[in-house]
């Protein structure tokens, strides 16, 4: 099969299209896993394939070369995987965990050098809640932004998964953060789900002190009732 055949996506389509293919893709992945796994169609094999079609299709000169030549690397040794490619595979987060434990904290918020994405973006934008969890315990940034400037949180966002925006914003993610195109997180959420969760968390005291909101603390601190530790450790 061609990467264009396993992203389900025609041979014309521009960056937006292949990321709103890729996020079909993921979402189907999302609600397999969520069957027995006797019941699952989707193997982790099948799912390694889409993420290889997604690296060859969205980077332009890897693009480029599977126009001109139809090569491209379908699959990767797991001991050659970058911490990006460890963090997008739900099943390899005993992987990720091995290679972080003597990681420096450099390594864990390293950025691609053509995508500029981080492994917590690339856990973020396929809802691989456990490898977030485990990132934001390393303490990684949460607020490193990629080539296009989207963060963690609005990969969450525009691949509809309102677990993770709920997960990164009780963390301190920065809301916001505007994209190249100027648009916020917020703006880039897939469905009512995922803008729910923007509405329920924002005001909140913890969340609107991890956004720096220094004019509303001003105007509003006669009527906090906790300090801002007490109050994060309700949030939690």
């Amino acid at each position: 099969m061609t990467p264009y055949q396993i992203l389900q996506a025609d041979e014309k389509s521009n960056d937006y299209e292949l990321r709103k293919a890729y996020r079909e893709r993921i979402l189907e992945f999302k609600i397999d896993r969520q069957k027995s796994p006797e019941n699952r169609q989707i193997t982790s094999e099948k799912f390694r394939q889409i993420c290889r079609a997604y690296e060859t299709l969205s980077d332009y000169d890897k693009r480029q070369q599977y126009t001109d030549r139809k090569e491209w690397i379908f699959d990767l040794s797991i001991s050659k995987y970058t911490f990006q490619q460890l963090a997008a595979e739900p099943d390899l987060i005993l992987e990720l965990k091995q290679q972080f434990k003597n990681a420096k904290s450099r390594q864990m918020n390293a950025q691609d050098p053509i995508t500029k994405q981080t492994p917590l973006y690339c856990a973020a934008r396929v809802c691989n809640i456990d490898a977030v969890n485990y990132l934001i315990e390393q303490d990684v940034n949460p607020d490193l932004i990629q080539r296009t400037g989207s963060t963690p949180l609005h990969a969450a966002a525009f691949f509809g998964h309102e677990e993770i925006v709920r997960c990164l914003l009780e963390s301190g993610a920065n809301y916001g953060i505007k994209t190249k195109s100027g648009n916020l997180p917020e703006q880039e959420s897939y469905n009512n789900n995922v803008r729910k969760v923007f509405i329920e968390l924002k005001p909140t005291l913890f969340v609107r002190t991890a956004n720096n909101q220094l004019e509303w603390f001003k105007n509003n601190i006669n009527n906090i009732p906790n300090h801002i530790d007490l109050q994060y450790y309700i949030q939690r």
